[in-house]
């Protein structure tokens, strides 16, 4: 078995068993498209705090999952 395909397996139990965690743990990852809460100037940026490359303000992006029913 090759190390891909058993880590894929482990991602699909991963999934099966925690879904809303995998999710929550992958978007964490993801680059997104912010404006700064201070100046209003775009930027991109993951998951946590980081500075405004514009203005040096302190932005702090939290990336949460919520199920709704």
């Amino acid at each position: 078995m090759s190390s891909n395909l058993k880590g894929t397996e482990d991602l699909i139990q991963a999934l099966k068993n925690f879904p809303d965690r995998v999710i929550e743990e992958e978007a964490k990852k993801h680059v997104f498209e912010i404006n700064c809460g201070k100046c209003g100037k775009s930027f991109k940026s993951q998951s946590g705090e980081h500075e405004c490359p514009h203005c040096g303000a302190i932005n702090n992006i939290n990336v949460e999952i919520k199920i709704e029913s």
